[in-house]
């Protein structure tokens, strides 16, 4: 029996289909796809394809996404499954999520449904550091230089942070008081009240790190005066 489960389970990998053994013991998250590759698989080509239960036809690829299971910090993680060809743009265009299973012991073994929609999870707790630049919003709300940000924008990403705030894709123009101003999309955890001021043009207090990108609109600050 033992043997018969791992051989399906290795043909599940080989030939792209959902790992029916990982959706039964995996950890349950919420995948955002971020590319779809048909055919590769690194330098090589994946070798699979063929018709589907709904008789479409199918490609192998790989699924680059952004990973997040209940309790846990985002991973890049790639799943190699067969799409139906008529969906491949569609999951390419860079806003689609799924439900995924992730294995408790090896993060580089998982497996996307492709018919369920990713379930709505909570991150944890990101690492504490208090001089090191973490990047997260705990960091930056208590050592970020305050600056300006105008608001270009936003999509919510399914997700909550561990303060049950609803993470949002956030594109925005930085203004920085010493620099050329530039563009930089961040995941950005916003509250109830910091919806409403989550709009295109809208000019909010932000809070800079060390890096370019290590930015955080900052819904607490108060009024910014420019």
């Amino acid at each position: 029996m033992g043997f018969f489960s791992k051989a399906s389970s290795a043909a599940s990998r080989t030939f792209g289909v959902a790992d029916s053994e990982l959706i039964k013991t995996g950890v349950p998250g919420h995948g955002t796809i971020v590319s779809v590759t048909p055919g590769r698989r690194g330098g090589d080509t994946l070798i699979g394809g063929g018709i589907g239960d709904d008789g479409m036809h199918e490609t192998t690829c790989a699924i680059l996404l952004q990973v997040v299971s209940e309790g846990g910090l985002p991973f890049m993680a790639t799943a190699y499954q067969r799409v139906p060809d008529i969906h491949i743009a569609q999951l390419n265009s860079g806003t689609e999520s799924r439900a995924v299973w992730v294995d408790a012991h090896d993060k580089t073994r998982i497996t996307i449904d492709l018919t369920r929609p990713a379930p709505c999870v909570r991150m944890g707790r990101p690492p504490h550091s208090d001089e090191a630049d973490t990047g997260s919003a705990d960091w930056l709300t208590a050592n970020g230089k305050l600056i300006a940000v105008t608001i270009v924008s936003s999509r919510y990403l399914g997700f909550h942070d561990y303060r049950d705030r609803e993470i949002h894709l956030v594109t925005m123009t930085v203004l920085p008081p010493e620099a050329s101003p530039y563009r930089v999309s961040i995941g950005n955890p916003v509250s109830a009240e910091g919806l409403r001021g989550l709009y295109p043009g809208s000019h909010l207090p932000a809070r800079l790190g060390h890096h370019h990108d290590s930015v955080l609109v900052d819904f607490e600050a108060g009024q910014l005066l420019v």
